[in-house]
């Protein structure tokens, strides 16, 4: 009876909260306080897909961009890291290192930026040749979806795994980095000189499996089918200019920026489909599979 009772007066409290408020009585209001974000907030009509946005939600609050927890991460590697000295112009193998690098000792990061399947990227700083300070983008091979990306732990296990696929992920977005970077004058503006752009690479670690690119501020655009279509068109020049057939054309690999600048931030999914000189014949060839089985 003494069971039954209180049952009965859970269910009345239940139905007393659900209940109108009585006039005068201050209603408490269930929308985020000012400054804050609701991380399944979605712009009014923006359709949601399914599960598998839902879960990208999910895994978006869970880990949400920001300063890292325990403040500013110093990252002094063994061996330095190479950033270009010049915005356009030869890559790795193609000159003297000297003349094509800096060398960086030290990188301090301070926010997580975001991660996926092959990739965690944090924003950073660094002081160039000349006593600037420079931020930019440090995208690390790998995720670690057992941990908290925004803790110096986990950017201590991302700078000092070494597993061999990892090492393939790196390689493969370096690559398509390299390709991808104007040559000359005339290339920067094109690529890098309208309002749709490529975001471009600024070095490398080999060791920490890191490249690093331009930081841009901004967000990923709202669903605009002439935008993408835009960046298909765009990126049709960009193939004709390096040969190089950029994949994975989504709104999550774009940014726009407040001046209306959108950028395509990921290569991870690149094709080379130029030409090239065999380093055999010295012929220059369309083919490079059919020619290397010749």
């Amino acid at each position: 009876a003494g069971a039954a009772g209180r049952r009965r007066k859970k269910v009345q409290e239940d139905n007393d909260e659900g209940a109108e408020q009585p006039s005068g009585q201050a209603e408490v209001s269930k929308e985020p306080a000012k400054g804050e974000e609701d991380c399944n907030a979605r712009p009014e009509g923006e359709e949601i897909d399914g599960a598998s946005s839902q879960e990208d939600d999910e895994e978006d609050c869970r880990f949400p961009p920001g300063p890292l927890l325990e403040g500013d991460y110093v990252w002094k590697p063994a061996t330095p890291i190479k950033i270009f000295t010049t915005k356009f112009g030869m890559v790795e193998g193609e000159g003297d290192p000297a003349e094509l690098f800096q060398e960086v000792p030290e990188l301090k990061i301070t926010h997580f930026l975001g991660s996926g399947a092959e990739g965690t990227v944090y924003k950073a700083s660094y002081t160039d040749s000349g006593g600037e300070v420079r931020v930019c983008a440090a995208k690390f091979a790998g995720a670690l979806p057992d941990h908290n990306p925004n803790t110096h732990a986990a950017v201590d296990l991302l700078a000092q795994r070494k597993d061999r696929s990892l090492h393939n992920i790196y390689e493969r977005e370096k690559r398509a980095f390299e390709l991808l970077r104007p040559k000359n004058q005339a290339q920067h503006e094109t690529l890098v000189g309208g309002p749709l752009r490529l975001v471009q690479m600024l070095g490398f670690h080999e060791g920490g499996l890191v490249v690093f690119s331009e930081f841009c501020e901004g967000r990923p655009p709202y669903e605009d089918v002439a935008l993408l279509d835009s960046v298909k068109a765009f990126l049709s020049q960009v193939e004709a200019e390096t040969g190089v057939e950029v994949g994975d054309i989504k709104y999550d690999n774009l940014l726009r920026d407040e001046q209306g600048v959108t950028r395509v931030i990921d290569f991870g999914c690149c094709q080379y489909i130029g030409k090239a000189t065999c380093t055999i014949c010295k012929t220059e060839v369309d083919r490079i599979d059919e020619h290397a089985q010749e």
